[in-house]
């Protein structure tokens, strides 16, 4: 289905203060790619996280992490450190595979250069698990 994934990914703008630190696996609709709501801002009350192409229905988890730790879970890559997990958010996509979790960001001028690390991770149907790339947001 997808002639070129990386141009796939070019194609998903990011805001100033997040980049992308991993590849996405390819799910059977195509690359499971992750955006943000908005930019990672002090006080900015929709940021969050969404992802492109998951299995529809399929639940799954937004997993929010201080470190990169790459590691396997299912036959998946995981990027984000398990170990320094702050947030582990069960998601649903809906029935045209796409899932978004807000997360606000308090309006405290210390979380200012803060950074964190994001990733979805789905059940790929058939015991395994698929994962998104991971992103980090870093708060302006």
């Amino acid at each position: 289905m997808w002639g070129n994934p990386a141009a796939a990914l070019r194609l998903t703008p990011l805001p100033f203060g997040v980049q992308r630190v991993s590849e996405p696996e390819v799910a059977p609709d195509g690359l499971l790619v992750q955006g943000v709501l908005s930019q990672p801002r002090v006080g900015a009350r929709y940021f969050g996280s969404y992802c492109l192409h998951v299995p529809p229905w399929a639940s799954g988890w937004l997993l929010v992490s201080t470190n990169l730790e790459p590691s396997s879970v299912g036959g998946a890559s995981l990027d984000v450190d398990v170990d320094a997990l702050i947030l582990a958010i069960p998601s649903q996509a809906n029935g045209r595979g796409w899932a978004e979790r807000v997360l606000p960001i308090p309006d405290a001028r210390d979380l200012a250069g803060a950074v964190a690390y994001a990733q979805w991770v789905w059940p790929d149907g058939q015991g395994g698990w698929l994962t998104s790339g991971a992103l980090a947001f870093e708060v302006q």
